[in-house]
């Protein structure tokens, strides 16, 4: 152990005061999860055991000062309760003693998602077991006077923020992170002091020269509870003198380490099939994924090789349809990036095929809701939908009038808007109208608002052909199918007029979506670089 500064004392911890409050039986666990708690975050802690407890092997929680288990807390056999003296957060680390595997670190006042032990464990693997990993960690700055002062002193890469890459960090959050045993050689009498977790085990891994690496994750993935519990970040901070409050201890011992270093963290590198991805459409869809094994990452990963990644459409094909995973593979070239677009049906269908998760569960990928992906689509087990007709010339800007509404919702929401001219369906379609007369009538307007109305389909394939700018305003799946990446799917009915009054009134937002919408018409219909990428997919795949 090396010197510490002289005015920081270092008590001698009690041995023996450690006793098991709950006993479970023994089991030879893989995935350890270790929490202190203390008085007054008990609802904290109930929340966080109901995330975690489903993911984990064993629970192991620290009630630091508590004589019995709170209420609520009973009844799960793979959480085991521990009392003792008050040992702050270092706490958490009592469980390590003898055990070997995953051993992941969290906190009675993070929301954890549905798939944080996996993310952690899947870090911890692609780093070949080498790097202590997390989503929460700082950096700190040549200009260190406070530990936490985070705008001067520390860079602080924060767990409740988008992380588009991993990155190396000389600090982690113990509150966030995870490691295996055999990566470093850590045990409670490591951690002199209480309060201070997140220091001691830098400096193990300092000594040890073993990497810590925050792992890439997207905003929302965890957060902080909001609940007015006393916490170490914020008395520290406020210098609120409780034994919460060890902002000057850290800051002297910090500053007197004498030189931080990050230690070179390569992902293991194998012989992996090419990157097959699926891409969700919403954050539940992506839940579901993670919790059977998949990363995801957000939409920048998507765009950022030259030419973007080849999508393969499967929303709305029966799995039984499907091209078995070798046949895909089989019809890219090693090295780049397939992805396959699914829907809820797809996600199901996909974790109960075990070739599919063997091949899929190396990297996924997350397209949030009204994200467009500017990448080739392909739809290579079914033909795509057609409008019946080839896209005609667009049509220009000059002469258009207002709004053509289909469906009475969208009536009655632009009705108080005096500014947007509105011409309803009811009025000039009738029932049961023609392509003639639809065509006729949508050539003359400026833009289409469509909801769920029988009429809905033809007035959207004629406004396509035409290149008029089409809104989604609570529209049939058959009519968002049509305009995918187009469709804005507005259910607020306030914000339709405030959608529709830059389309209607500036030039160059106009042309860019008319010709948005004609381009959609052409790949609906077939033409175009999507076809191509298309045809050539076929070609490669022996089951289409």
């Amino acid at each position: 152990m090396r010197d510490f500064p002289a005015e920081v004392r270092v008590p001698d911890l009690p041995s023996g005061a450690v006793r098991p409050l709950v006993a479970s039986r023994a089991r030879d666990d893989r995935v350890r999860i270790g929490i202190a708690s203390m008085v007054g975050r008990e609802d904290g802690l109930a929340e966080v055991l109901t995330r975690l407890v489903p993911q984990a092997d064993e629970v192991f929680v620290y009630l630091n000062g508590m004589s019995e288990v709170p209420p609520g807390l009973r009844g799960e056999d793979r959480v085991r309760f521990v009392t003792g003296p008050d040992l702050g957060d270092r706490a958490k680390f009592v469980f390590m003693d003898g055990f070997e595997g995953y051993y992941l670190l969290c906190d009675d006042d993070i929301t954890y998602p549905p798939f944080y032990v996996r993310a952690i464990v899947d870090g911890i693997e692609r780093y070949g077991r080498r790097a202590v990993v997390g989503w929460h960690g700082s950096l700190i700055t040549e200009a260190y006077t406070d530990f936490y002062d985070v705008k001067g002193s520390r860079e602080v890469v924060a767990f409740n923020r988008e992380v588009r890459t991993d990155v190396p960090v000389h600090m982690l959050g113990t509150g966030i992170a995870g490691f295996h045993t055999s990566t470093i050689d850590i045990a409670l009498e490591d951690f002199l002091l209480p309060n201070m977790g997140d220091v001691w085990l830098a400096f193990a891994a300092q000594r040890q020269r073993v990497p810590m690496v925050v792992l890439s994750h997207e905003r929302g993935w965890a957060s902080p509870m909001v609940r007015g519990a006393r916490s170490i970040s914020r008395e520290s901070t406020q210098r609120a003198g409780s034994g919460l409050d060890v902002g000057r201890t850290v800051t002297t011992l910090v500053g007197a380490w004498p030189r931080w270093q990050t230690f070179p963290a390569e992902p293991v590198t194998t012989n992996a099939p090419p990157e097959i991805t699926v891409v969700a459409t919403d954050s539940a869809l992506a839940d579901r994924l993670r919790a059977v094994g998949w990363r995801v990452f957000a939409v920048p990963a998507l765009v950022d090789a030259p030419g973007g990644p080849a999508i393969v459409d499967l929303v709305g094909v029966p799995p039984s349809e499907w091209p078995v995973a070798g046949e895909l593979v089989a019809g890219v070239e090693r090295g780049s990036r397939l992805l396959l677009r699914v829907d809820a049906a797809g996600v199901a269908a996909l974790a109960d095929r075990t070739t599919w998760r063997d091949l899929l569960q190396r990297t996924t990928v997350l397209v949030p809701e009204n994200v467009t992906v500017d990448a080739p689509v392909a739809r290579i087990v079914t033909e795509p939908a057609t409008l019946g007709r080839p896209p005609g010339p667009r049509v220009l800007r000059d002469g258009l009038t207002g709004v053509l509404t289909v469906g009475r919702r969208s009536e009655v929401a632009l009705h108080g808007a005096s500014d947007v001219a509105v011409t309803s369906a009811d009025e000039t379609l009738g029932d049961d109208p023609g392509l003639e007369t639809v065509d006729a009538e949508v050539r003359r307007r400026q833009a289409v608002v469509v909801g769920d109305d029988p009429r809905a389909r033809i007035v959207v394939e004629s406004a396509l052909r035409a290149g008029v700018p089409v809104v989604d305003h609570g529209g049939s799946l058959a009519v968002r199918s049509l305009l995918g990446d187009l469709a804005v799917g507005l259910e607020d009915d306030l914000a339709l007029p405030a959608v529709l009054r830059p389309v209607l009134r500036e030039p160059s937002t106009w042309e860019a979506w008319s010709k948005a919408t004609h381009a959609r018409a052409g790949l609906l219909a077939g033409s175009g670089p999507t076809a191509v990428l298309a045809a050539r997919l076929r070609a490669a795949l022996v089951h289409v």
